[in-house]
């Protein structure tokens, strides 16, 4: 459905976010060229701006992380509030994107994602966000979202689930993104703020 998959790695501590990594980019065929890895990143100097330039409204960005329904931890970074995760968007480049999919455990449990929205910048134009409710685990190249889900995942070896509505957290937006086809959700306002913070402001590459 989606023209490219491009992969945000904010964390690959421990085998669980490894596997996950691994999971995606054979899912995908996501190469070196549309994966950006935070750690690799700052090691390597910095941001460029240029990471997120290429994506487009027609695309998917799935994002790999530890969370809980208040915040996204990201290696060398800690822990990420929804205007934090806005501007590493723009740090990194993004402009316009279909879909960013959060492969993290709760952090669509409460209202992360409608914060991000309230948050974004007016040149940043996102489609839709999910975020998975509850745990989540790779099983068979795919995520069990919970006890449940988790378990008809293993005995179906992956190809059954529960449906979305018990396992995703789905918001629409402030913009549309033509290639979704399912359900869409209400709109609401977008805010601008301030550009900057000082934390990660020392992720751009001097």
């Amino acid at each position: 459905m989606w023209s490219k998959v491009f992969l945000l790695v904010l964390d690959d501590r421990g085998a669980a976010l490894r596997d996950s990594v691994k999971s995606y980019r054979k899912r995908y065929n996501i190469d070196s060229n549309r994966e950006v890895n935070i750690r690799k990143v700052i090691d390597n100097g910095g941001c460029t701006g240029k990471e997120f330039s290429d994506v487009t409204i027609d695309d998917k960005l799935i994002v790999i992380a530890h969370a809980d329904a208040r915040y996204l931890r990201a290696q060398k970074i800690g822990l990420m509030s929804p205007f934090e995760f806005v501007e590493l968007l723009s740090i990194l480049g993004l402009k316009e994107v279909g879909i960013i999919s959060f492969k993290c455990c709760y952090l669509g449990a409460k209202s992360y994602l409608e914060d991000i929205k309230n948050e974004l910048y007016s040149d940043i134009k996102i489609g839709y966000m999910s975020a998975y409710k509850r745990s989540a685990v790779t099983i068979f190249g795919h995520e069990g979202v919970g006890f449940i889900d988790s378990m008809i995942r293993l005995i179906s070896a992956g190809l059954l689930k529960l449906p979305d509505r018990w396992r995703v957290n789905f918001v629409r937006g402030n913009t549309q993104a033509p290639r979704y086809s399912g359900k869409r959700a209400p709109g609401e306002t977008v805010y601008e703020l301030p550009r900057e913070s000082r934390r990660l402001n020392a992720l751009r590459r001097r």
